[in-house]
């Protein structure tokens, strides 16, 4: 029965013959066997044009399941303070058909990419661009949706937007890394938003701190500038001064 019915409702609904049929690794046999069989033997002509079975998703190396209690829903890990971005690039950094493996380390190691990403965007934000995709990328999504290839193109392309100099690189560099990475849905916020974005953080304050540091390092009262900062710190408030004065962000 179980085989039948997603046989006939393919049928019903979609049509005798389909271009993609999705579903765990695990129900390649028998269930996909069984419906391929049943629907090609009723209609004499191919079921599923392509197969996309995908792997589980693992916690510490376990299946996810809500049996073993380690089960976790995407608004649980949003209301622990990890971003959406940072789960998306997770569930995208292994092939679609091999398990991936979610862990609280690997989730900080993904903010950190993304805290990457960001701090070189951040660098050209007075610069408006028309975003493109990049060819190598697009190649690799097109190519069974290799995402892991996509993301050693996406880090050579946060590469390239550091290397720019001229005002012509930077615009295409960063025009190539906005748009191949708005096809996995990444970097769609602005790079202070994503450095410092949180409805708990009084911003003001913040500005506020950082605009009497600046005032107590030109008075050369370097004393009093740093606990500032230290103050800052403790709050999980990170300063960094660069060429064009200090800016901040959430620091774990």
């Amino acid at each position: 029965g179980w085989h039948i019915e997603c046989s006939a409702m393919i049928a019903a609904h979609l049509g005798t013959s389909i271009d993609i049929h999705g579903g765990g690794h695990d129900l390649i046999f028998p269930h996909h066997e069984n419906e391929r069989a049943q629907s090609e033997c009723a209609h004499n002509h191919p079921f599923v044009r392509h197969w996309m079975h995908n792997g589980f998703v693992t916690v510490d190396g376990h299946k996810m399941s809500k049996s073993l209690g380690n089960f976790t829903t995407v608004r649980q890990l949003r209301d622990q303070g990890i971003s959406g971005e940072a789960i998306r690039w997770v569930l995208l950094s292994a092939h679609y058909r091999q398990p991936v493996d979610w862990s609280l380390s690997v989730a900080e190691q993904t903010t950190a990419n993304l805290d990457k990403c960001y701090g070189a965007l951040r660098r050209v934000t007075d610069i408006a661009v028309e975003p493109s995709i990049d060819p190598q990328l697009l190649a690799a999504l097109c190519d069974d949706l290799n995402t892991p290839q996509t993301f050693v193109r996406l880090h050579e392309l946060v590469a390239n937007l550091h290397r720019a100099e001229t005002h012509s690189d930077q615009y295409h560099a960063k025009a190539a890394l906005l748009g191949s990475a708005a096809l996995l849905g990444l970097l769609q916020q602005h790079p202070d938003a994503w450095f410092q974005g949180s409805d708990t953080l009084d911003v003001a304050y913040i500005e506020e701190q950082i605009q009497q540091r600046t005032t107590a390092r030109q008075q050369r009262n370097f004393a009093l500038s740093d606990q500032i900062r230290d103050d800052l710190l403790q709050k999980g408030i990170m300063l960094e001064d660069g060429a064009h004065g200090t800016t901040w962000k959430k620091h774990v």
